[in-house]
């Protein structure tokens, strides 16, 4: 039968063996014999669901997880009033079984006769509603050994007003008015009217509420604690750029840490020029949390910083071969101015001829220099101003060959990158 498994919690080991299984045991439940100190809702022997309009799985599973926390702490009046709400809220045939469970539990433990009745009365409803179930054989050993004592007696009730407050916060305490703290979830006895409840838990927010409480009445109160944010301080170069789960959150040094939900996210720290930085984080709620990020310099970077000094030497050798490119023409001028008026020999006419020569390749070669001397260094600065980081990008090292260029009347040099 569906659900069975949520209960689980709830059962324990048979007490001895097997029994046959009675059809109706509800004649040895016999009459009065002392006054008992329970009543409401979770305490009547026919426990009536909500009409459909109102019913809620939602609400139901909140309240057994309550009545769970509950049990787990041996606070079995607590279960029994989260058990007895849930069934009302949304009927599983199971919350019987616990129902059961959990006032036996709290017989054995205060051997107090009413909780005794009421679990051979859960049993019993059990049993008749699901008498195949995966516990039917755990439930009918229980109410065998129940109804080996019949002196129940008769029930005494008084009115009783309780708040039951229910949470799904590990280790939350309450404040009824201000009184001292109680563990939360549970329910406590309070007098009609107006009261108020603070509902607290280290990493949440606190809950508080006001109401009035009707008297007689079971006032329920679903605690819904809202997570307190993490701080996170990131801390690396100046001017680098923060991005939380691709957010960009700021430049670095931040004014003050970051305000996150807890949880895991991705810290990561980016700056023209430098490899990006991720970090995978889990914030805890209300702590804090310091990430230190180191930046390495990106190959594009020492790539620009190379062709723009390889620019830098090309233009000063382009400057160097122009110089004696003119150097030279200065020389064959002389010779020329010679040779017009007749005062040149041939090894003269031939040292000018050379002289031209050597004029025409330095030129060249300044021209052709100072050209790729330029385009490098104008790729230098283009890879030094474009060197932005890419998130998640992997980035290889970068490789760069050269080569001279020698030819007639030409000179010069080449280079290719690959990234």
């Amino acid at each position: 039968m569906g659900g069975v498994g949520l209960l689980a919690w709830l059962a324990f080991a048979p007490p001895g063996d097997p029994a046959e299984r009675s059809a109706d045991t509800s004649d040895l439940l016999g009459p009065a014999a002392a006054p008992s100190k329970h009543s409401g809702p979770a305490y009547v022997d026919v426990l009536e669901p909500l009409p459909e309009e109102l019913r809620s799985e939602d609400d139901a599973r909140l309240l057994k997880e309550s009545a769970k926390t509950a049990f787990r702490d041996e606070r079995f009046e607590d279960a029994i009033e989260f058990l007895a709400e849930a069934y009302r809220t949304f009927p599983y045939v199971t919350l019987l079984y616990s129902l059961g469970s959990a006032h036996r539990r709290a017989y054995e433990r205060d051997g107090d006769t009413e909780h005794r009745r009421l679990a051979i009365r859960r049993y019993q409803q059990y049993l008749s509603a699901a008498p195949d179930a995966e516990s039917a054989d755990l439930a009918q050993n229980y109410l065998t050994s129940l109804l080996a004592d019949r002196d129940l007696g008769d029930m005494e009730l008084e009115v009783v007003t309780r708040i039951l407050v229910s949470t799904t916060v590990e280790e939350a305490s309450m404040q009824i008015d201000g009184g001292p703290p109680l563990p939360a979830p549970g329910v406590i006895s309070v007098e009609p009217g107006h009261h108020e409840i603070l509902v607290r838990a280290a990493g949440y927010h606190d809950f508080v509420r006001g109401f009035d409480v009707p008297e007689g009445t079971t006032f329920q109160v679903q605690a819904e604690l809202e997570d307190k944010p993490a701080a996170l301080a990131v801390q690396g170069p100046k001017g680098a750029l923060v991005l939380l789960d691709g957010r960009a959150m700021g430049e670095l040094p931040l004014s003050h840490p970051l305000e996150v939900e807890s949880g895991p996210h991705v810290v990561s720290v980016t700056k023209n020029g430098y490899r990006a930085y991720s970090k995978d984080v889990t914030l805890e709620r209300d702590g804090n949390s310091l990430v230190r990020a180191s930046l390495d310099v990106s190959n594009q970077r020492f790539t620009s910083y190379f062709f723009m000094g390889l620019g830098g030497v090309a233009l000063v050798s382009s400057g160097v071969l122009a110089g004696l490119s003119v150097e030279r023409q200065g020389r064959a001028l002389t010779l020329e101015r010679q040779r017009m008026n007749g005062q040149v020999s041939n090894p003269q006419y031939d040292a000018y001829l050379e002289l031209v020569h050597s004029r025409n390749s330095l030129r060249t070669g300044a021209v052709f220099t100072g050209l790729g001397g330029a385009a490098l260094l104008v790729t230098g600065v283009m890879l030094y101003v474009f060197d932005r980081p890419q998130l998640g990008a992997t980035r290889g090292v970068a490789r760069v060959t050269g080569a001279p260029v020698i030819g007639a009347g030409t000179a010069g040099f080449t280079a290719v990158v690959q990234f």
